[in-house]
């Protein structure tokens, strides 16, 4: 599952970024690459000379530098919502699964916000979330309030309100498309 998850997204991060001159990447979360086979950031960049993740969880942050080995990875403890990048100073952003944890809307549309803010003109972000209308989104959101879960779900968009949101911080919708990922508590 793992690796089809992986190369899902490298597809997507290819397409989406062809044309581009890929100078500075960020990914918003590391939980991947501190745990699972479906990293993306230890060799999916290796031509471009700044690649940066950020979580928000320092155990993650240690385990991802751990096991990023010489992939020239900058792992860094931050929360989207309050980034101290400069603005304009990332090329591509990749935000797969981290929106969707926040309990408020309002914190997505923060986040987006700070997103926008730090990409600079003519860059692109990739933007995945959870699909409110798939019935097992609601039963893992409910079980992820329990101790059987790492981390928990949160609210999630859908396709229109994201791209509203995209737009409202002046970010250019280009496409979207959906991508199946399942459940590791499911599928395992």
């Amino acid at each position: 599952m793992a690796s089809q998850k992986r190369e899902e997204f490298q597809r997507l991060i290819t397409a989406w970024s062809q044309g581009s001159k890929l100078r500075a990447v960020l990914k918003t979360d590391l939980f991947e690459e501190a745990n699972g086979e479906d990293q993306l950031l230890f060799d999916s960049f290796l031509q471009v000379p700044v690649v940066v993740g950020i979580d928000i969880d320092e155990g993650v942050v240690r385990s991802a530098r751990r096991r990023s080995g010489g992939s020239g990875l900058l792992a860094l403890v931050s929360d989207v919502r309050d980034l101290l990048f400069q603005a304009g100073c990332l090329d591509y952003i990749i935000s797969t699964s981290t929106l969707d944890h926040f309990e408020d809307s309002r914190d997505i549309k923060r986040s987006l916000r700070e997103l926008a803010r730090i990409l600079r003109g003519g860059g692109r972000i990739l933007v995945a979330m959870d699909n409110p209308w798939n019935p097992f989104y609601h039963v893992l959101r409910f079980v992820s309030k329990t101790p059987l879960f790492s981390f928990r779900l949160g609210k999630t968009l859908s396709w229109t309100q994201l791209e509203n949101c995209l737009s409202q911080c002046d970010l250019v919708v280009l496409g979207r498309e959906p991508v199946i990922h399942n459940p590791r508590l499911i599928s395992t």
